[in-house]
């Protein structure tokens, strides 16, 4: 029983609600709140658990409509009724409010960040003059902040970072929370910021939904992954067993999605893309990237037909 306890109730009891209510001012009357915030009646929720299909599964648990009309009162452990406790850690994963409930703690982030900017507290910057400043952008569970590097800003940073931590339970994960700085800066000073954010520095923004996040200009270096990966593939496979049409087949369905959402975003260097095009032909025409032979038609009229 204490298992679920822990798995239903937050440790977390750190919130500030009248701070939190001054992040979000008032938009909808408080009038039209009553509808959607009022309390669910026992009653509606009988209705509501009559109304399930009784051989269809509502969510990921699997657990039948029948299961809840029959004990939808009780708490099951090792098949047997067990005491009743008071959910407080918020939904499941999976639920259909999961990504609402996320974009708006994500809000009180960005309301944070941004009530820091107001009070002069941190500083963004902007790439040219006269423009707006930029001071984070925040995409699903990754975050981008922008800030002036100076001693006041990573302090002052850190603090808004440790309070969101406290009011919503989370932890920053140590090894994706690093720190850029440009090349400009000294040494020491990069280390100092670091240690004043708690953070590792890091040499380039990594990845970010899979593609580079280049930091200087693009060489064929960069996605040396890709050249790789295309490799690997080519190797494993016995083309020569295969016919142009299952060649064909494999380049369509399973080399080109290897590229194309790389290039769907970045132009990659001349060198690199006649590289792989290379590889894709000798596929084709010899059975494997090592092999070549008379060309019938150009790739390109085979990739596009």
């Amino acid at each position: 029983m204490s298992h679920f306890n822990e798995l239903f109730n937050s440790s977390t009891n750190d919130l500030d609600c009248q701070e939190i209510g001054q992040l979000f001012p008032n938009v909808i009357a408080h009038e039209d709140n009553l509808t959607p915030v009022k309390d669910v009646s026992v009653e509606e929720i009988k209705l509501v658990v009559k109304q399930l299909e009784s051989l269809k599964a509502s969510g990921p648990d699997g657990l039948q409509g029948l299961f809840f009309i029959r004990y939808w009162k009780e708490v099951l452990v090792n098949g047997s009724p067990s005491i009743s406790f008071q959910p407080s850690n918020g939904i499941r994963q999976g639920d259909s409010l999961s990504p609402f409930i996320f974009i708006l703690c994500l809000e009180a982030l960005s309301r944070l960040i941004q009530r820091g900017i107001n009070n002069k507290s941190i500083d963004g910057f902007a790439i040219s003059r006269g423009a707006p400043k930029i001071t984070h952008s925040l995409y699903a569970d990754d975050n981008v902040i922008f800030v002036k590097a100076n001693y006041k800003n990573a302090c002052n940073l850190r603090k808004i970072l440790d309070k969101f931590c406290r009011w919503s339970g989370q932890i920053i994960s140590k090894t994706k929370f690093t720190l850029i700085t440009s090349s400009n800066l000294g040494r020491s000073f990069t280390k100092g910021m670091a240690r004043a954010l708690n953070v590792q520095v890091a040499t380039n923004p990594g990845k970010y939904l899979g593609i580079h996040m280049q930091w200087g200009r693009i060489s064929a270096k960069t996605y040396l992954e890709i050249v790789e990966k295309i490799e690997n593939r080519l190797h494993g496979w016995k083309a020569r067993d295969l016919n142009i049409a299952g060649r064909i087949t494999l380049l369509k369905s399973v080399l080109d999605p290897v590229t194309n959402y790389v290039m769907s975003l970045l132009k990659l260097p001349k060198g690199l893309y006649n590289k792989l095009n290379r590889y894709k032909r000798d596929f084709l025409w010899g059975g494997d990237k090592e092999s070549t032979k008379m060309l019938a038609v150009p790739l390109s009229m085979v990739v596009s037909s």
